[in-house]
């Protein structure tokens, strides 16, 4: 994987961005705010387990 296909989400542009990282951040290139791996909704989806299968 290469620099242009990672995206992380910046929460002032709203979207998933090209990020620079840093030691311990990583900022968007657009804006210079710090991004986040998952935006919070997709982390919320991440995390809802289904229904048990019987």
């Amino acid at each position: 994987m290469n620099f242009y296909d990672e995206y992380k989400w910046c929460r002032k542009c709203n979207r998933y961005v090209n990020f620079l990282m840093a030691v311990d951040y990583s900022f968007c290139v657009h804006c210079d705010s710090r991004v986040l791996v998952f935006s919070d909704a997709d982390l919320k989806r991440f995390h809802i387990v289904p229904a048990m299968v019987a």
